[in-house]
């Protein structure tokens, strides 16, 4: 039987794996990131990418539930990402870095610097749009994994009713010791999960 699964991040460190539509039956855990995780996105029935609070993009195998390529910012934290095939836009305060995916792996082709902050992201084949804070629509030519020909978009545009998401307060870089054992504590529990899962689903085959 085909079993339809829900990917989900919070304020915690895990992407849970859930069953669809009983969400609170959870599959698995990805386990990556060392602080929340702000964004998730399916670029295929078996990749996935998550943005995290760590200054951290990380590319996962879903089938096997470990990550296959980890990007960190140089710059401040990803804000959000976007996927029109095969490129990944990932977007810093003022920083658009256009990722192309090849055999499941990304490869930078482009980076834009832009002179607002960035509010958010849509892109689709030949076109992205970035909405900065000023605020400002600008509208890029996006070809061959490189973005050009900036236009401003005329007419007024009202942020007002827009509220900015309250991102969780990250972790404190130093824990204490008993904070690090809990979290060893939990990431067995959650691989000792993960195994029992694999067992059941191999045992259902045969």
């Amino acid at each position: 039987a085909v079993v339809s699964t829900q990917s989900t991040g919070d304020r915690d460190e895990k992407i849970r794996i859930s069953h669809f539509p009983n969400c609170y039956n959870i599959h698995s855990y990805l386990l990556g990131h060392q602080e929340y995780v702000l964004k998730v996105l399916l670029l295929s029935p078996n990749l996935l990418v998550s943005v995290g609070g760590d200054q951290k993009v990380i590319l996962w195998d879903l089938g096997t539930r470990k990550p296959l390529q980890t990007l960190n910012s140089p710059q401040d934290d990803y804000i959000t990402v976007s996927y029109t095939e095969p490129y990944l836009l990932a977007c810093n305060t003022r920083h658009v870095t256009v990722y192309k995916l090849t055999d499941n792996t990304l490869a930078q082709t482009s980076q834009l610097v832009t002179d607002h902050d960035i509010v958010d992201i849509a892109t689709s084949d030949a076109h992205v749009a970035l909405l900065t804070r000023e605020p400002k629509l600008e509208l890029y030519q996006f070809s061959g994994g490189v973005l050009s020909g900036k236009i401003e978009v005329e007419g007024e545009i009202d942020l007002s009713q827009c509220k900015d998401s309250a991102l969780p307060e990250k972790k404190k870089v130093v824990r204490t010791a008993g904070f690090a054992e809990y979290f060893e504590r939990k990431r067995k529990r959650i691989e000792e999960e993960n195994l029992k899962e694999e067992s059941k689903q191999a045992h259902l085959k045969g």
